[in-house]
């Protein structure tokens, strides 16, 4: 029906980018292709639809203690990261 690659269905669909990653090379390459992207984006007039949204992850006490580190190297980068309680969902 569609002659190439990306038309029709693939061409709608909506991706996400993340930079929370607990071993450092793998932080330090999204980070800096996220970077990339926008620089594309904004830097070089590129419209890529880029646009940076909040995520919401439901974390285990143990998990939450074991993203301690990124948790707060991104928070040193400038990403504002709110920790809500339980009692702060209900």
């Amino acid at each position: 029906m569609f002659g190439g690659p990306g038309q029709g269905n693939t061409a709608k669909s909506a991706g996400i980018f993340l930079n929370l990653y607990a071993s450092e090379a793998n932080y330090l390459l999204a980070d800096s292709t996220i970077d990339w992207l926008f620089h594309l984006q904004n830097g070089l007039g590129y419209d890529l639809g880029l646009a940076k949204y909040g995520y919401l992850y439901l974390l285990s006490g143990a998990r939450q203690e074991a993203l301690r580190g990124p948790i707060e190297r991104m928070r040193r980068n400038g990403v504002e990261v709110r920790i809500f309680e339980r009692g702060d969902l209900e």
